[in-house]
């Protein structure tokens, strides 16, 4: 099946990934056009590191902000929000996430 929700939210998941690519197309082609992904990874604070992800020592991936919106715009969406905020504390500190939200490209088939 494709092309049938008009949203698709993933949340505290995709960081146990590290490449999005296939999430990203699997998510484009599941939604409708003009649906929405939502989603929350743990981020690689912008300066930090060039590197797309990499993977910490709790066992989660960290995505850099660049890598995701590349990912996504490659995928097929526009536009690509990252919003930075923080979701849970690990051992007292902060852990620091992005809310992503993307918007499948498309027409709606008005018929």
């Amino acid at each position: 099946m494709t092309e049938q929700f008009d949203l698709v939210i993933s949340t505290d998941t995709l960081c146990y990934f590290g490449k999005l690519e296939a999430v990203s197309k699997a998510a484009h082609d599941a939604l409708r056009p003009q649906g929405w992904l939502v989603f929350t990874l743990e981020s690689i604070v912008d300066g930090e590191s060039a590197e797309d992800f990499r993977l910490n020592p709790h066992g989660r991936y960290s995505h850099n902000r660049g890598y995701v919106e590349a990912v996504l715009r490659d995928a097929g969406f526009a536009p690509v929000d990252a919003e930075y905020l923080t979701l849970r504390t690990e051992a007292g500190l902060p852990v620091q996430d992005w809310l992503i939200t993307a918007q499948r490209e498309g027409q709606l088939d008005t018929h």
